[in-house]
């Protein structure tokens, strides 16, 4: 009996390994080597999912700050979310790959990166919280790497994303940071 590891004994099955989605900015992740059990499971399901638990590794790779890891890993979700057509994926594929350009220093790409990510939230209508916690994160990161306007511009998109949601506080406290990034 193939059992995903940490479902405590429920058999695995696209149902029950979903659960273990995209959670960036400080939520809690499951190791690679789950994420790499997963996406064998999909595989061998011949299931198009294994395409959640790839992206996962490199959200992970991202989050422990291995952007080198994390790029080839994103880039190979990116393509697969592509050729799947699942846009609000593709999304968030390129706030994470705008967070591996800005650790790069490349912000053309970073630039590239959000306004792609952006229309195609934009165009979709899509919105979920991992999204715009992602996109907190990486306007977070702009400004810890002396980019205030681009920290401006991704912030707003996770203002609106937060607001979307109906999550008050978050957009509220994303308006503070806003006030306070405003060219004088």
């Amino acid at each position: 009996r193939n059992l995903f590891p940490g479902t405590r004994g429920i058999p695995a099955s696209p149902r029950t390994t979903s659960a273990y989605g995209a959670r960036p900015g400080g939520y809690p992740y499951r190791p690679p080597a789950r994420y790499r059990r997963a996406r064998g499971l999909f595989k061998a399901m011949g299931s198009k999912a294994w395409v959640f638990p790839e992206y996962n590794t490199g959200l992970v790779h991202l989050s422990r700050g291995d952007h080198g890891r994390a790029r080839p890993v994103l880039e190979a979700a990116m393509a697969a979310f592509h050729d799947q057509g699942n846009r609000p994926a593709l999304a968030n594929a390129h706030l994470a790959m705008a967070m591996v350009s800005a650790h790069e220093e490349r912000w053309i790409l970073w630039d590239h990166h959000l306004v792609e990510g952006r229309d195609l939230l934009a165009d979709t209508r899509f919105a979920d919280e991992e999204t715009a916690q992602l996109a907190a994160t990486a306007a977070a990161l702009a400004g810890r790497l002396g980019q205030p306007e681009r920290a401006r511009e991704v912030r707003a998109l996770a203002r609106r994303l937060w607001g979307t949601r109906g999550r008050t506080a978050e957009a509220e406290a994303l308006d503070r940071r806003l006030a306070g990034h405003r060219p004088r």
